[in-house]
């Protein structure tokens, strides 16, 4: 996550589609990060983890049932998991526990 300051530290609105707030914002979106550092505003972003196992953890259904195929998909390729092609995202959110990678 980057917190994004405008330019204008009493800024309240829109800019980019990310609503600011006493000329703060915040967003992951890597395009939009860049976008900001490009057109004046100062960024400062937070470290990124390393392992996806610190983001995930077992028990974490909710962040699993939040992410769509692909983010899941991209999980277990991350972790080497193997999966059947046509998996239904109920299945591959339990192979994902089962192994106790952290999302």
């Amino acid at each position: 996550m980057a917190k994004i300051k405008a330019p204008n530290a009493l800024y309240n609105g829109e800019s980019a589609g990310i609503q600011f707030s006493k000329g703060v914002a915040e967003t992951d979106n890597p395009w939009l990060i860049q976008w900001f550092k490009e057109n004046g505003y100062s960024v400062s972003e937070e470290p990124k983890e390393d392992s996806a196992e610190e983001e995930y953890g077992e028990g974490n259904t909710e962040d699993l049932s939040g992410k769509n195929m692909a983010e899941l998909k991209e999980i277990a390729d991350e972790h080497g998991l193997e999966y059947d092609s046509k998996i239904k995202k109920d299945d591959l959110i339990k192979l994902l526990e089962n192994e106790e990678v952290e999302a």
